[in-house]
């Protein structure tokens, strides 16, 4: 098993909530995990648990900080392998500014918040 699928794995595990999401990809995907096309939902999953958390829902708003904190601590790490995974394939699909769940952007840690100032 390669890195970026350990990595896919293991946020399966810590996040249970996103088992249903993995369940559909391999599905999809014939048995086969692909880290970069998971990590799509993964974006939009996260994007979800934002706008649930304009609801002032206590769970939504306490598994978006965890998630977000668990990739930043991923990304501060040194494996590029997994940081490339991160900045390729959920940096990049964040909102751009003036998008409904742009301050998402505000909530990232610091070592994804500059990464994402070098993507733009």
């Amino acid at each position: 098993m390669n890195e970026q699928t350990a990595f896919v794995r293991s946020m399966v595990a810590r996040f249970p909530k996103l088992s249903e999401l993995f369940e559909e990809h391999i599905k999809s995907n014939f048995g086969e995990v692909l880290p970069h096309v998971f990590f799509g939902g993964v974006t939009r999953y996260v994007l979800s648990l934002l706008l649930a958390e304009n609801g002032r829902s206590l769970p939504p708003r306490r598994e978006l900080r965890d998630v977000l904190g668990y990739l930043e601590e991923a990304y501060s790490g040194d494996n590029e392998k997994i940081r490339e995974l991160i900045s390729v394939s959920f940096l990049e699909n964040l909102p751009r500014p003036g998008d409904t769940g742009a301050q998402i952007r505000e909530m990232i840690g610091a070592n994804l918040r500059k990464q994402l100032n070098v993507i733009g």
